[in-house]
């Protein structure tokens, strides 16, 4: 049997619509919160690069804040403000790896000997994070520096072997293995649990039972609407959609199924587990609800406008 490894338009507008629907997110709705944008455009404008990299992070700043506030929309303003930065230097640094791969190998090395980073960007990130201290507790921060730490690896891996890996059948743990590593969703994930809201000596034994779904259903829900930007009308091939359609020998669409299906099994997991803790659940739910929209927000980056996308409102 020859399995298709194109997905159309059409197809892909469909399996879509269904998701949306599927997600179900139950929960109050929330308004953009538009206090948060001076001061993050501000935080990238006044860093010491280029002026090049400087416009290439406001302008990019400019398209994410807004929506970026969804995805933490009850935690206070100064964890606001750092989730944004934070996640802005994410896809800022992901964009731009292909010109400091040097650089991101250097990262950890310089950043465990008290050194500077070569790349001025990188050490605008290694600045800030110090910062963080005060908003997490010990646990939550351990977290974030070392997935910032496994996401600029993934970039680099990325940067060096799309096109070019070879991802057998054998490999059937490796999509979500790599994708832990690329995502940096555990790190994200924290700014859900700020220590002023969830401190950590009363609430991580609670929240600790979730992060594995929460962080699949935030990786999830990136792959599956960033698909059509990055292999419907891209060409990359090293997603987590695609490998796990080359891992499992099945389709990419019916990949691209595998994985809406999961982010809703994952709901329901978080759902189950935390079934003694509403506010806990909305906000986690809240979080992937905004994600959600955030992707939507950003029709220039994943090009969804260019669909007929057909769902009850979020």
């Amino acid at each position: 049997m020859i399995i298709s490894t194109l997905l159309s338009k059409t197809e892909y507008a469909a399996i879509l619509s269904v998701f949306l629907e599927d997600m179900n997110l139950a929960t109050p709705s929330v308004e953009y919160d538009f206090t948060i944008r001076e001061p993050v455009l501000e935080y990238f404008s006044d860093q010491p690069w280029s002026p090049d990299l400087n416009e290439k992070a406001v302008t990019l700043a400019k398209a994410m804040v807004t929506s970026l506030n969804l995805c933490w929309p009850r935690v206070p303003h100064d964890v606001k403000i750092a989730a944004s930065i934070f996640a802005i230097y994410n896809t800022f640094i992901e964009d731009i790896s292909g010109d400091i791969q040097d650089e991101i190998r250097r990262f950890a090395f310089n950043l465990t000997a008290g050194q500077r980073q070569t790349s001025p960007v990188l050490q605008s990130l290694q600045d800030f994070l110090p910062g963080l201290r005060m908003l997490f507790g010990p646990c939550a921060y351990s977290v974030i520096i070392s997935g910032v730490i496994h996401f600029l690896n993934g970039c680099l891996i990325e940067q060096r072997y799309d096109g070019k890996l070879e991802v057998p059948a054998g490999a059937v743990n490796f999509p979500s293995y790599f994708r832990q590593k690329t995502g940096n969703a555990e790190a994200l994930v924290q700014f859900v649990f700020p220590e002023e809201t969830y401190p950590e000596d009363v609430y991580l034994k609670q929240y600790l039972l979730v992060i594995p779904d929460f962080c699949d259903a935030l990786n999830y829900i990136n792959d599956i609407l960033s698909f059509y930007k990055e292999s419907v009308i891209g060409d990359e091939q090293l997603n987590y959609i695609s490998n796990v359609s080359k891992v499992r020998g099945i389709s990419p669409a019916d990949a691209l199924r595998l994985t809406c299906s999961s982010v809703v099994q994952t709901m329901g997991n978080i759902r189950k587990t935390l079934s003694g803790n509403q506010r806990m659940v909305e906000d986690i739910e809240l979080s992937l609800k905004g994600y959600v929209q955030w992707h939507l927000d950003q029709p220039k980056r994943y090009h969804l406008g260019d669909l007929e996308i057909v769902y009850s409102r979020l």
